[in-house]
């Protein structure tokens, strides 16, 4: 089979297992990746909140990386139901303090699937 996208693009696909969806539909909840929206507001000092949505429920981890990748902040590490959820950072690090300006990464995982990462820049 050979698709193409609203862009142009064309892929061809020789076999495997597959889902149509239609313009307009929606997957299935159980289909539905994790999100992680924007955070807001974006650059922020002292506070941003990171609104999130999960398809399914599951075991959710919200976590803070500095730009080299290093854990700074675990927002959360719970299982939660299918939904829209919140958490606030308030630029502190694990042990409560305070953490420089700069750019930093908000990951979230659900059930070993990732929402694309987001970057957020705490003001100085």
């Amino acid at each position: 089979m050979t698709v193409r996208d609203l862009f142009g693009n064309q892929s061809s696909i020789e076999e495997g297992d597959f889902r149509i969806l239609l313009p307009g539909t929606d997957a299935p909840p159980s289909a539905r990746a994790p999100q992680l929206a924007a955070p807001a507001p974006n650059p922020f000092n002292p506070q941003t909140d990171l609104a999130f949505e999960l398809g399914t429920a599951g075991f959710a981890r919200l976590a803070v990386h500095d730009a080299a990748g290093r854990l700074v902040r675990t927002l959360l590490e719970a299982p939660l139901p299918a939904g829209r959820h919140a958490r606030a950072w308030d630029g502190r690090d694990d042990a409560g303090r305070r953490v420089s300006g700069g750019a930093y990464l908000v990951r979230l995982t659900v059930d070993g699937r990732d929402a694309p990462a987001r970057k957020v820049v705490l003001l100085p």
